[in-house]
């Protein structure tokens, strides 16, 4: 793994390299991430609720990987917090795009090893005070895009991300 020294002087390694921008259409990008991972429940809603867009033009992006103790938050795990502490350091949030990209480009997920992508956290429907992001991982057996719940409306109630939790991060060039 490369690493990258970012402006605010923190090192990280690049942990993949993904191309955004390769398919006309976010309903082409979903269907070819169908064939070759497990889309859970949740995900399959989230993605049927929102209207989404690819990238216009292709464009190579670097990821990097961090666990929410590399951020030294302490005890304010919020993912908002945790957001904005990664953007001070140079990190970017990944478009909605990234996670079905690492569907199609990514690296095999070991069974119930989940990162989480960090994004715009995506409200689900049906009355769902819940905010969501994406996360990959191995679900019996075989890749898999799942959700996890990071914060409650109305109050913005959070649900902390443990230290050990990874959090995918696009790095800024």
């Amino acid at each position: 793994m490369k690493e990258i020294i970012l402006p605010s002087g923190v090192h990280v390694k690049v942990w993949q390299k993904i191309k955004l921008g390769t398919f006309k259409s976010f309903s082409d990008l979903q269907m070819e991430a169908e064939k070759r991972f497990i889309f859970c429940y949740h995900s399959k809603e989230l993605l049927k609720e929102s209207e989404f867009a690819v990238a216009d033009n292709e464009e190579l992006i670097s990821l990097t990987k961090i666990t929410i103790a590399d951020l030294q938050i302490g005890e304010n795990r919020r993912y908002l917090d945790i957001c904005s502490k990664a953007e001070n350091l140079g990190l970017g949030i990944c478009s909605i795009e990234v996670p079905l990209q690492l569907c199609i480009q990514g690296p095999n997920y070991p069974n119930h090893a989940y990162v989480n992508i960090a994004i715009n956290p995506i409200r689900h429907g049906g009355g769902s005070n819940l905010l969501n992001i994406f996360r990959l991982g191995g679900y019996h057996n075989r890749p898999a895009l799942d959700t996890r719940n990071v914060i409650e409306l109305p109050d913005g109630n959070p649900f902390p991300l443990q230290d050990s939790e990874e959090i995918v991060f696009s790095i800024m060039s």
